[in-house]
């Protein structure tokens, strides 16, 4: 085969070398195998948090796959906004790499969470020597190995765990009978244990935290009644008052209403009317307009002021007041 001697080869761009004498090492370790997408519930890639009420259960769904044909674990991590301690949920697989896990929403507020997930050589390993042993195609090997992830889940254990396991690895490495030793390696109790203390060095973990708003019950769904206070007196010859509207809450709850909206109102337009000049004062044209509104709200004040807290005391009824109730 002849040799063409004018061929060049192509040159390429040296690798940059830090001030430390190393190349540049990639972003991720490559020992992270599992991916994780997909995640539901989830809005604008988390810009914006779901909504559940109290006493929900919340389902987190993900695509959590990796290559090969290795198993995967995961676990789902969640915790209310002002406590800084973590609770797992072990996620279960559904079909296609979908996963999914549930925790509680207990309390009002902000519930953050998140996924982690990795390789779990554990479950690769008892999955094929199921296998095996059906076809009656297992070996010595296959034992050593086992006992090998054996004796690597006891020295991440705890006592009295951590002295069991070692007696186990030691009985696979050993000439028993081969009946037993298939019967102990696949023990649903070894396993069980196994799974209490995984090996999460080369977990993946989500890349973001997500937050799931909690809200009462009520916000779910309830029916809304808006009325003003200003005509709820039981006559015409004065204004109506928050007792006034307290008095009312019956009469609306029984036509199925379950919040009062009240419109929210300011006197700041009564105290500080930007004029032509002089910003942020009463102009003497605003003044002429104003001034029976003035009178009005004068007499509005001490009344109102002193019966808000009666109106929210409706909480006892059936009717709930709205926080847009509050004095603005």
């Amino acid at each position: 085969m002849a040799v063409r001697k004018d061929t060049q080869l192509e040159e390429r761009p040296a690798v940059k070398v830090r001030a430390g004498g190393t190349a540049n090492k990639p972003k991720q370790d490559g020992r992270r195998r599992v991916v994780i997408e997909g995640v539901a519930p989830e809005i604008d890639a988390g810009r914006f948090p779901a909504k559940r009420t109290i006493g929900d259960l919340v389902r987190v769904e993900a695509d959590i796959f990796t290559d090969g044909h290795d198993s995967v674990a995961a676990v789902l991590l969640s915790r209310f906004e002002q406590t800084q301690t973590w609770t797992e949920q072990p996620m279960r697989p559904l079909v296609n790499d979908r996963w999914f896990g549930e925790f509680p929403v207990t309390e009002l507020g902000r519930y953050r969470y998140t996924i982690h997930a990795w390789v779990d050589h554990w479950e690769t390993w008892r999955r094929d020597l199921l296998k095996r042993i059906q076809a009656n195609g297992d070996t010595g090997i296959d034992y050593l190995i086992g006992a090998d992830l054996i004796n690597a889940a006891a020295a991440r254990a705890a006592e009295p765990d951590a002295s069991w396991l070692k007696r186990q690895a030691e009985f696979l490495r050993g000439e028993g009978e081969p009946a037993e030793r298939r019967t102990r390696a696949v023990d649903t109790a070894l396993n069980d244990v196994i799974i209490r203390y995984p090996d999460r060095r080369f977990a993946t973990e989500m890349d973001r935290e997500l937050v799931i708003v909690v809200d009462p019950v009520r916000a779910r769904f309830s029916s809304w009644y808006e009325f003003f206070p200003r005509s709820t007196a039981p006559d015409g010859t004065r204004h109506g008052t928050f007792t006034d509207c307290e008095a009312r809450l019956a009469y609306i709850a029984d036509m199925g209403f379950d919040v009062v909206y009240l419109r929210p109102f300011t006197r700041s337009a009564i105290h500080f009317v930007r004029g032509a000049t002089t910003p942020l004062s009463r102009s003497p044209e605003m003044s002429e307009v104003l001034g029976p509104l003035a009178q009005l709200m004068a007499g509005i004040k001490p009344s109102i002021m002193s019966s808000e807290q009666s109106l929210i005391s409706g909480a006892s009824s059936s009717v709930q007041p709205s926080t847009a109730c509050r004095w603005r």
